[in-house]
């Protein structure tokens, strides 16, 4: 590969602009198994149009060995860069950053877990006159809440950290985390995009559900991007899952399996405040583990659940998504 600052400085504006305006191949799908409602189910976003539209994108591109224009996608300010012009461009979202050492979220696979829920919601039959969602632990970068938003207008979504996010009046989504950084620069977030009257601060302490959800409120679902090493040995141990992130965005004790099954055990104590529970998992092998966990949970404490399970194809990474209602 090409020495990627190197090559693009011999590029000069005006010729990187007339090479992007070159005749194209004709697009194909993105990703013929995302989420059919997908901003980019259709076809993956113009790299060449953006870098034009966005000064700020332009020099962390550059054309590849198969003519292609990309980024880096190691190098993290390249990808805030990108995440920055395509939440302007697609979403209207006009501030978006994140502080330095923290996890930058694709865009994508995000949008593909809220379409994947909103399926959820309509298939279910859960009536949605008014719409609460609790999302456990959204991080710096505010990303569901404001995604959320965007493309659900109406009272449907948002997600995050420590915050609740009102759509409309009687609309509302709680966010849970515990970072005062992540939470600075999420207060940031909404503040420059003009949401200050939309989220509210709520803190959680060691559980997941308890001490945030209150006695006497009620949620449509709830939703969470678990981290999934149990230590950051074995985070260290996987290079493969290395990212550039916090730790605490990664690792957890007992990984995302025993994270996942504490709310599993939790959910049963809010069964009647929530009328669905979503999660993320990083290891397809979790997916029977803590299918059967459920079941162990239905046993134990005599209440049936229905189990909803997919898998989030996203380029060539696959996440898995499971929900359960009662």
């Amino acid at each position: 590969m090409s020495n990627i600052s190197d090559f693009s400085k011999k590029i000069k504006k005006q010729d990187f602009s007339k090479n992007r305006n070159q005749a194209r191949p004709q697009k194909q799908h993105f990703s013929a198994k995302m989420n059919k409602n997908n901003t980019f189910y259709e076809e993956k976003p113009d790299f060449d149009l953006l870098a034009i539209k966005y000064d700020y994108l332009e020099p962390f591109t550059f054309i590849n060995e198969n003519g292609i224009t990309t980024i880096d996608w190691n190098n993290p300010k390249a990808c805030i860069a990108l995440n920055k012009a395509l939440l302007e461009e697609y979403y209207g979202i006009s501030y978006w950053t994140i502080p330095e050492g923290y996890l930058c979220p694709t865009i994508t696979s995000r949008v593909n877990y809220l379409n994947w829920i909103n399926d959820l919601l309509t298939g279910v039959g859960i009536k949605r006159t008014v719409i609460k969602g609790l999302d456990i632990g959204t991080g710096s970068s505010l990303i569901y809440p404001i995604l959320g938003l965007k493309i659900y207008k109406w009272n449907f979504l948002g997600t995050g950290s420590y915050f609740v996010l009102k759509f409309e009046e009687n609309n509302t989504w709680f966010f849970v985390d515990i970072n005062e950084d992540a939470l600075k620069n999420a207060e940031e977030i909404r503040e420059n995009n003009g949401f200050t009257d939309k989220i509210e601060l709520r803190k959680s302490e060691d559980a997941i559900f308890k001490g945030v959800i209150k006695s006497d409120e009620k949620f449509t679902f709830t939703m969470c991007n678990p981290p999934y090493f149990s230590s950051r040995d074995e985070k260290i141990a996987n290079p493969a899952r290395e990212c550039i992130a916090q730790d605490a965005e990664l690792v957890t004790e007992g990984g995302e399996e025993q994270f996942i099954a504490q709310m599993m055990e939790e959910s049963f104590e809010f069964k009647d405040q929530v009328s669905l529970f979503t999660t993320l998992i990083g290891r397809k092998k979790n997916v029977d583990i803590l299918k059967n966990k459920l079941e162990e949970l239905q046993i134990k404490h005599k209440i049936k659940t229905k189990v909803y399970d997919t898998t989030f194809y996203q380029g060539k990474t696959l996440r898995w998504g499971l929900a359960w209602h009662f």
